[in-house]
């Protein structure tokens, strides 16, 4: 299977202007924009700038967002059932079924990416599909979590233990000190997988690190209990969770009674803060590894490893360390924003509460990332769904009848993906500078300096808003 990964580049403003052909990256298709590149990067900057003042001048000091409007949607009759046992319930073994059925093709079937199961629910579904959906819909990885939900397996053995001895789940203690640590360190272990591993797309090879992963995190829920591992180590629980703070709907439980409430996209944002340094990290280092990604295709990255190879001819090692440089990067230009948005307030804020407090308005940031770089390999790669679902091992079945579906490339269009990745990430970069310009009135609560604290952070989004419209007119030098 070829699977097209891209995103944004963080990159000196001295590369912004040049390449005026450009090429929708994930496609390979060539768009001419009507006008120069530069005026693109430039109207993107504007309106980034721009938003920062309107914003800065007429959101309110005493803004209250904790009373935002919200309407639970399973008071419709009609809607009633999704919070019956019985729906989530057949939910949770669909899905669990399914998890098991990309294992087995995975293992058993046509190793040939394009006709097997595996990768397809992997990479397209899986990654890009429920990131899209936790971010735009809700949180629905709560309910399809096929570790969480094949859980019930062990829970089942336990509860026959537990009537004659104590409950071997959960007998280890996970301190507030660990943080979410480990889902950093299981996050640049996918990253790694994705970006830099050569069989990312076997099936196989899918099947076997899908078994790793299972064992490691129902090891961990044994130990630590499953809400603890769920909530601090497993690393697709973290993120999709995180994405969905974006999200128009919220889930909870009032006493007995589930509500589904629909509400303003984002407002979760500006509610919440990171809970640790961890949290901060981890956030960065997703962004730092979508950055590689973007910065893997492009011409920049083909004319660095080629002056490395020379000295070094190891691409996996040279992949290695520009993946861990990038996340060093991140780091360390976040840090100093966060530093330097501290001295801007006066030091009312160290910078530890900076780096803590701020580190969600970056969320819209990646969400607009993840919209321009892969919408365009969500719908055609997305298509190969069809004729899977009807011939999941590539045996030549037709289960369903859809075995003979062809891709429509032609369902998105060059101009059309440009278009909307220019849009997405501007409104993104908006949404940011919102969240941010809230977040400093809540910290500092005087308009004034507040505006003052968000210049550093105004300066990094322009950066990001610039190098994410750069990189994706960019020709494609790799697929990887």
């Amino acid at each position: 299977m070829i699977i097209y990964r891209s995103s944004l580049i963080f990159v000196l403003a001295s590369i912004f202007l040049v390449a005026e052909p450009v090429y929708a990256h994930g496609f390979g298709e060539r768009y001419d924009l009507p006008v120069p590149l530069g005026l693109y990067l430039g109207g993107a900057a504007a309106a980034v700038i721009y938003s920062f003042v309107v914003i800065g001048l007429f959101l309110r000091t005493n803004i209250n967002l904790n009373q935002y409007p919200s309407f639970n949607i399973l008071k419709i009759p009609l809607l009633s059932i999704l919070s019956s046992h019985v729906f989530t319930g057949l939910i949770k073994l669909a899905t669990s079924l399914a998890f098991l059925l990309v294992i087995m093709s995975g293992l058993f079937g046509d190793q040939e990416p394009n006709n097997n199961l595996a990768p397809t629910m992997v990479w397209v579904i899986g990654w890009v599909g429920i990131a899209y959906t936790s971010a735009l819909v809700g949180n629905i990885w709560l309910l399809i979590n096929p570790w969480n939900n094949t859980f019930v397996v062990f829970e089942f053995i336990d509860s026959i233990l537990n009537q004659k001895r104590r409950s071997l789940i959960g007998r280890l203690e996970y301190t507030e000190s660990y943080g979410v640590w480990p889902a950093v360190v299981l996050l640049l272990a996918f990253a790694w997988i994705e970006l830099v591993y050569m069989n990312s797309s076997s099936p196989f090879h899918i099947a076997i690190l899908l078994l790793i992963y299972s064992l490691i995190t129902w090891t961990g829920m044994i130990l630590f209990g499953k809400q603890q591992w769920l909530q601090n180590c497993e690393i697709f629980s973290i993120i999709f969770g995180i994405l969905a703070k974006f999200a128009p709907s919220e889930a909870y439980r009032s006493g007995k009674s589930l509500v589904l409430n629909l509400r303003p996209p984002a407002v979760e944002l500006t509610l919440t803060e990171s809970k640790s340094l961890s949290e901060m990290t981890l956030i960065i280092t997703l962004l730092a590894t979508i950055t590689f990604d973007g910065f893997m295709a492009t011409p920049i990255w083909a004319n660095i490893t080629d002056i490395i190879y020379e000295a070094l001819p190891n691409m996996t090692l040279i992949s290695t360390l520009g993946l861990l440089s990038s996340v060093a990067l991140f780091l360390i230009t976040y840090i100093a924003i966060c530093k330097s948005i501290s001295m801007a307030s006066n030091n009312m804020l160290t910078t530890e509460n900076v780096c803590i407090s701020f580190i969600y308005s970056l969320v819209p940031i990646s969400l607009a990332y993840h919209l321009a770089h892969f919408l365009s390999y969500l719908l055609i790669q997305g298509q190969l769904i069809v004729p899977l679902s009807s011939d999941p091992f590539g045996y030549g079945w037709d289960l369903f009848g859809g075995a003979d579906y062809k891709l429509n490339i032609g369902i998105i269009g060059a101009k059309f993906a440009w278009v909307s990745a220019v849009i997405s990430i501007v409104v993104g970069h908006i949404i940011a500078v919102y969240i941010a310009h809230v977040v400093a009135m809540k910290k500092l609560g005087n308009r004034k300096t507040a505006i003052q604290s968000q210049i550093p952070m105004l300066g990094l989004m322009i950066v990001y808003t610039i190098s994410s419209l750069w990189i994706l007119a960019q020709p494609i030098t790799e697929i990887h």
